[in-house]
Formats: C-alpha cells, structure tokens, sequence
C-alpha cells in the first residue's frame, strides 16, 4: 500500500492497487477522537480491513499516529475501536506517553473535560472517560484512556465503543418531596451505608448465600430482599455489592415495562431531589441515579431501574419484569 504524506494532522494514503479495501487514514489522537465524536457503528465499519483470524478482530484502516496496532471488532451489532500504543517497562514512562496523548485530546475540544477513575484492572487510577458538562447535566462519551498492565509491561490503550456511545445524565433540580411514601424510600436509601442491616430480616427458609427479606419495602409491592455481595464479578464493580431488590411488577409487555419504569423513576427523582442525577440509556431498558459528586461511572450509579426482557422479545406479546435495585455503599 502507498502512503502519501501531507503537511496535516491527518495523512490519507492511495488504496491499494487492488481496490480490496478503502481508504487508510492516519490521524492524529486529538483528529480521530474528534471523528469518533461524529462517527457511528456504520462509519466505522466502513475502515475495517483483514480479519485477524487468530484474535478474532480485524485489522483498522482508520489508523492513530505513533499507535502499535490499530484493530476493529464487531460484537452483536456493536462495534469497538482500540489503539495500542508502546510498551514501557516502567509505569513512570508509560504515564508520560499516556499524558501527552490526554493532553492532546483535551486541548483540541473546547470544553472537553476527563474524570480518572480506578480501574478495574490494574492498581494505578488512570482509567479515565471524557465528558462534556453542559450545566444540567453532563454527556459521558464511551472513549476510553488508559495504561494497561499486564507481562510487566505498561501500554497505553485508547478504546472508544459504539455499545451506548454518548451517556447522558440530568440534573435533579427540585428539593425531594415531604410524602411518607418518599420518607420511606429515602429510609431504604439511607439504610445502604450499612449494608442494610437496620432494615434485613432472616427468611424462615432461606437458600445459600445469605438471603434476606427487607423489613422495608415499596408501596405497592408484596415483598423486597436482600441480597449479599456478589460472588463472581469485576473488582470494584458495584455489582459486587450487597443490594436492595423490589420486583415491581412481572409478566407484563415489554411496553408496559417500560411506563411502569419512567413512573418509577419520576417518583424516585422526586424522593432524593437535587443531590442527584439520572440517566435513561438509549433503548429505555435501564434507568440509573448517582449522586452528582459521583457522576459518569457505573460504579456509582447507586439507584437502577431496569426492564428485565426475556431473550426473544416480542411487542406487546413479550412478559416483561421490572425490577428496583439499591446498592450498598463500599466499605
């Protein structure tokens, strides 16, 4: 393949001679985070070239400047970007690749800001995601910054997902409602900073694991539990957690669902008020509140609404549940 160079933050080189594949564009980090902004599952795919056959993935022709390995996969209908940059036997190097490629992105997007987190899978805090805050309310993009350990080496990752591409969290703005409906789940709520020990009652036969009925539950609903920590799980994910559950209600439309969820939420946002944030993902299946101090990672969003639709869904036909998930604070 010819490469022509040009005096740009972006290079486009010839397609090859036999029109196999498109184009091959070489971006710079702070050029392709900007495509990546605009960009989608269908303008992606568009840059996929070989299949790698042994990893499963394929080959970018959309290429970042100083990357290793630019690759493509595609995962149920979804597709994901990585860019692997040089290895570094010490972390203090990777950090100083890792924060020039940050500084680059940062200073090209007005208003774009990044949050480090810790990861999930290695001791150092610098798995960072990038938002822009628009004053009610913030948007998280699916774009990930990382250094990656692993062979005792150290790699810094830049990934971005089509999977939810662009979170948005709202904003509460009123102060929360005085009603004993409202009293009594901000009770439940506040019972999590023990793991719920205040409000756990044993079940005359309980199963393994360490299940318990909820002395407190929601209008409404028969009987609430909780449930321990889980067992199996990313480290420092929150569903490592032990939790609250109510079942709403089951056995309805998926269309039902997900009114009966949009209520739900309405009545919570008005029980916390402004100390919090929501967000609605695209398709309307979850919904998540965090405090704001804690917003855009999934590890905090402590309050889930989710509609529980069975494998093969079918409008109107589907039996749909929905379910009220709280969360233990961490220790």
């Amino acid at each position: 393949m010819i490469s022509c160079v040009v005096k740009s933050q972006e290079v486009v080189s010839n397609e090859s001679s036999n029109k196999k594949f498109p184009t091959v564009r070489i971006l710079s980090i702070d050029y392709a985070f900007n495509f990546f902004l605009t960009a989608d599952s269908a303008k992606l795919a568009a840059y996929i070239g070989e299949k790698d056959n042994a990893a499963g993935d394929f080959q970018s022709l959309l290429i970042i400047e100083s990357a290793k390995s630019n690759k493509i996969l595609e995962f149920m209908k979804n597709m994901y970007f990585t860019a692997v940059f040089k290895s570094y036997d010490n972390y203090t190097e990777a950090y100083e690749e890792f924060d020039r490629l940050l500084r680059q992105i940062i200073g090209s997007k007005p208003g774009l800001k990044y949050k480090s987190e810790p990861s999930y899978y290695t001791k150092h805090k610098f798995n960072n995601y990038f938002y822009h805050d628009y004053g009610t309310g913030i948007n998280r993009y699916n774009i990930n910054l990382y250094i990656d350990e692993s062979d005792n080496k150290f790699t810094p990752v830049f990934r971005v997902s089509y999977n939810d591409f662009v979170k948005t969290y709202q904003y509460l703005t009123d102060e929360p409602d005085m009603s004993e409906d409202a009293e009594n789940f901000r009770s439940i709520l506040k019972a999590r900073f023990n793991k719920f020990a205040d409000i756990k009652v044993p079940l005359e036969e309980a199963p393994d694991g360490g299940l318990f009925q909820s002395s407190k539950c929601l209008k409404g609903v028969n009987i609430c539990f909780i449930y321990p920590p889980a067992k199996r799980g990313l480290e420092g994910s929150i569903e490592n957690q032990a939790h609250f559950l109510a079942t709403i209600l089951k056995d309805v439309s998926t269309s039902k669902a997900k009114v009966v969820s949009k209520e739900l939420s309405a009545f919570i946002a008005q029980a916390v008020g402004k100390r919090y944030a929501l967000s609605v993902d695209s398709k309307e299946d979850k919904i998540v509140f965090c405090l704001k101090d804690n917003i855009g990672d999934p590890r905090n969003e402590i309050i889930q609404i989710q509609v529980i639709k069975p494998l093969l869904d079918i409008p109107q036909l589907s039996k749909s549940a929905v379910k009220l998930k709280i969360f233990a604070a961490p220790l």
